[in-house]
């Protein structure tokens, strides 16, 4: 397993929080950090690596389903969520 950061931007592109995982693998955690995307754009990090970059819909309002009543189905661990 390997640990993951994403950073939820606001819309001045300045990070607003994050939330950090541990995952199987990159692909793993680009399923569960796309799913963080709502109404904000989401970048997934590894150390100092930026592995994936999710936008968030600018024509209209998206909801998409968060971490929270999926887990026992996820290959991801949240681990945190810390608000800045």
């Amino acid at each position: 397993m390997q640990e993951y950061r994403t950073y939820i931007l606001g819309r001045d592109g300045h990070i607003q929080s994050r939330v950090d995982i541990i995952c199987a693998n990159d692909e793993a955690a680009k399923k569960q950090a796309k799913q963080l995307v709502d109404g904000h754009d989401v970048e997934l990090w590894q150390l100092d690596h930026r592995i994936a970059e999710f936008l968030r819909r600018r024509t209209k309002a998206v909801s998409v389903g968060g971490l929270y009543g999926r887990r026992s189905r996820s290959a991801c661990t949240e681990l945190f969520k810390s608000e800045q």
